[in-house]
């Protein structure tokens, strides 16, 4: 708790602290590494958030969200094909992790590929449509529900007219 209320102040150092006592507890905190990943990407500093990625997946090889935040780091490098590539591991393992299935959109959109944005929009919208439009998205930063489906919606819209 303490480690997510550092990282939401942008209090880094203290988180990454914390996590590294954590660790001296418990070696193989799949969750840890991953949080330390989010902070060194946050930081710019994607060696070191792929470091901890891979130290997450040889814990657990099936662990969605260390793909879904290779795929983000892959994205802000603009390696689209690795990020799709990430992205759908997430969604391989997790066929409801729907930031995943709304990041790949994004990859489509900036290769200019708008028939499988519009496509991969759809399949977020229709994932949406099935929880409460309350509902806290996972790995989104605290978005809820509505607010992803109002974001997508405003793309699909925009997509239409590049068609």
């Amino acid at each position: 708790v303490e480690i997510v209320k550092a990282m939401h102040l942008k209090e880094y150092d203290k988180a990454l602290k914390l996590i590294d006592e954590a660790h001296t507890f418990k070696r193989d905190a799949i969750d840890l590494y991953y949080l330390a990943a989010e902070i060194f990407m946050n930081q710019g500093k994607s060696d070191e958030a792929k470091n901890r990625l891979s130290k997450a997946l040889g814990i657990n090889p099936l662990f969605a969200p260390a793909y879904y935040l290779f795929g983000c780091i892959y994205m802000e490098e603009n390696v689209l094909d690795q990020a799709r590539e990430s992205l759908r591991k997430a969604i391989y393992i997790d066929k409801y992790f729907l930031m995943a299935h709304f990041y790949i959109a994004q990859t489509y959109k900036n290769e200019g590929n708008i028939k499988e944005a519009i496509r991969e929009h759809r399949n977020t919208l229709n994932l949406l449509s099935k929880i409460k439009s309350e509902d806290i998205i996972a790995y989104s930063g605290g978005y809820n529900a509505a607010t992803l489906m109002s974001v997508c919606r405003d793309n699909l819209e925009r997509l239409k007219l590049e068609q």
